[in-house]
């Protein structure tokens, strides 16, 4: 199911946000780590920020009623406890939002709630009703899938409806948004998507099109690293880094094992020195230049350089001169699914500017 439609269907941002979670599996594909977050040392734990408080007189300029679709109207009330979770995550990341911001926001929120009250409609009308049984069986399984998401034993002690309170929702107002977002999905899934087929020519038009934006791989180097980091940023700590570097070089030019050798001296993870592979852009300048120059010269021997976090001796395990993905079994089904997903999208959006020319909606937001 296509997100943004997923988005239309909830428009909760707490149940986006909490969704997002449920939805994620438990172990992502890492991104290619670099010299900087390798040779950090490891802070403290950091505690979680209090969750601030939005001042009830931000959204005076918001009309009691916000909005106006034939018989159905949107308050002022149900559009603040939507923002006001946006607006918390915004202050919480620091940023300061002005007054027209926060009218941009609300009146663009204001504007997706229309189109989610009138999907809902038509969902509703093909008899894709929200019900009791509904509501239980879809928060059932946001609860299942939740849990599955946590720590071993963390769960026992886990109150969805303790989350719910603290953002300004009731369970039951959740369980309602959840069961209408599931209504509409299966209407959409049902009524919509069957009409959109994408064609194995739609998919190698897509791909000619797009290959070098989505399915350019750059060129990469898999590499490994002893770092000796000065104890301090006196001239003194810095030679004394490099002597040891120095004589840890020799060692390896002399036969000794890298891995070991990692496990010992490296001021980094304990896992052989490994980084893993990355393109070019990823490291700091005279790292990536010295793994390249290995790279280049067939992955022989070492190379000892100077960054700003030590003393490097450096590795290099693999290369990949990258390339263009090939267009095969896989990648055709994900394209496939791709053009199908905004497709659909694009027939919803139809079917919603029709509706809204039919009931023509009021918006009290500007």
């Amino acid at each position: 199911m296509n997100k943004r439609i997923k988005q239309l269907a909830s428009l909760s941002c707490f149940v986006f946000a909490v969704s997002a979670f449920a939805d994620t599996p438990s172990t992502a594909t890492a991104a290619p780590a670099n010299v900087q977050n390798q040779v950090q040392p490891a802070g403290e734990q950091m505690e979680m920020p209090k969750t601030p408080e939005v001042d009830p007189k931000t959204w005076d300029f918001i009309p009691e009623v916000v909005a106006t679709i034939g018989d159905s109207k949107i308050t002022k009330d149900e559009l603040v406890r939507i923002l006001n979770p946006q607006v918390k995550m915004m202050l919480m990341m620091g940023q300061k939002p002005e007054e027209k911001q926060y009218k941009d926001l609300a009146a663009n929120m204001a504007g997706e709630l229309v189109k989610a009250r009138i999907l809902e409609s038509m969902a509703a009308e093909a008899g894709y009703k929200v019900t009791p049984e509904l509501e239980n069986e879809v928060y059932n399984k946001f609860i299942e899938n939740m849990k599955k998401q946590m720590p071993p034993g963390s769960d026992k002690d886990f109150n969805f409806e303790d989350i719910v309170k603290q953002q300004g929702f009731t369970l039951a107002e959740v369980k309602k948004q959840m069961a209408e977002g599931q209504a509409i999905q299966n209407f959409v899934e049902a009524k919509i998507m069957p009409s959109v087929t994408i064609t194995d020519t739609d998919v190698k038009d897509f791909y000619n099109a797009n290959k070098d934006k989505y399915f350019k791989k750059p060129e990469t180097i898999t590499a490994s690293h002893i770092l000796i980091r000065p104890k301090d940023d006196t001239e003194a700590s810095w030679t004394a880094a490099k002597t040891q570097a120095e004589e840890i070089y020799k060692e390896l030019q002399n036969g000794a094992n890298f891995e070991q050798l990692a496990d010992k001296y490296n001021e980094g993870p304990k896992n052989g020195g490994q980084l893993g592979s990355f393109a070019k852009g990823q490291m700091v300048p005279e790292f990536e230049a010295a793994a390249w120059k290995l790279a280049n010269n067939g992955m022989k021997g070492y190379e000892l350089v100077k960054t700003q976090f030590g003393w490097h001796i450096i590795k290099v395990t693999g290369f990949d001169k990258g390339g263009f993905i090939p267009l095969d079994d896989k990648l055709t089904e994900q394209i496939k699914q791709k053009l199908q997903q905004d497709g659909v999208f694009k027939k919803v959006n139809e079917l919603i500017d029709e509706q809204m020319k039919k009931v023509n909606p009021v918006i009290n937001l500007k």
